[in-house]
């Protein structure tokens, strides 16, 4: 299959930005609420200054968001969450675990035909009509 023009000029470019800058700038953008404020609403302890370093976050990376950040209130969601230390087995910490799990459970009850539901015709699964 051959990639159309447009979308390889984007690609010479583009190569190699920083998504880590274009996802902050993303959650400003679309004004998504600071780290700080999804901490509450995962049910983790708020942050209240520098000196109270939460035990999701390693020294090193607290110290690093002090010196970008004027006060723990104005954490990006994308900066705080992705220095956060990962769950136990889990590729990310307690927040974008949180934030994934709560996305996942809107999906799943929003889906009549999960395989998990009884759909109005009585089927546990997604089953195709059996010619007769």
């Amino acid at each position: 299959m051959r990639k159309s023009a447009h979308v390889n000029i984007w690609m010479l470019h583009n190569f190699g930005q920083d998504l880590f800058a274009i996802n902050l700038q993303r959650g400003r953008e679309h004004g998504i609420p600071t780290y700080n404020e999804f901490r509450k609403v995962c049910g983790l302890r708020s942050l209240s200054s520098w000196s109270n370093r939460p035990k999701e976050h390693e020294s090193e990376y607290w110290e690093q968001l002090e010196k970008v950040y004027e006060s723990v209130f104005d954490i990006d969601l994308y900066a705080g969450a992705i220095a956060e230390t990962g769950v136990r087995g889990g590729a990310v910490g307690p927040t974008f675990a949180c934030l994934i799990s709560e996305q996942f459970d809107r999906l799943k009850r929003g889906d009549r035909f999960f395989y998990t539901h009884t759909n109005a015709n009585g089927h546990g699964e997604f089953q195709l009509p059996i010619p007769q």
